[in-house]
């Protein structure tokens, strides 16, 4: 079988625009709209941090998809597009 080779991840320097009403529409879910707009204005003002994968899904509890996955398989990670910060916060 032929190894499958990966172009490193391009990820963006800053969120995107796009990326908070996301974060906004979650956080909904948990709390309250005031609280939420104080979260809000804290992530675009706060320095972005990386992370391994690995580190984040252990510490969401989550286990990792595997490459037979629907959504894995169709992912273009490392195929020549940029991937959004937030995407990775």
């Amino acid at each position: 079988m032929a190894e499958k080779t990966v172009d490193a991840i391009q990820w963006l320097k800053e969120c995107e625009d796009q990326d908070y009403p996301a974060a906004e529409s979650f956080l909904g879910l948990i709390f309250k709209d005031e609280e939420v707009g104080d979260f809000i204005d804290h992530l675009k003002n706060a320095p972005l941090k990386k992370f391994k994968a690995k580190d984040i899904l252990r510490a969401s509890g989550l286990k990792a998809l595997g490459e037979d996955n629907a959504h894995v398989a169709k992912d273009d990670f490392g195929q020549g597009r940029d991937v959004g910060t937030c995407d990775r916060c």
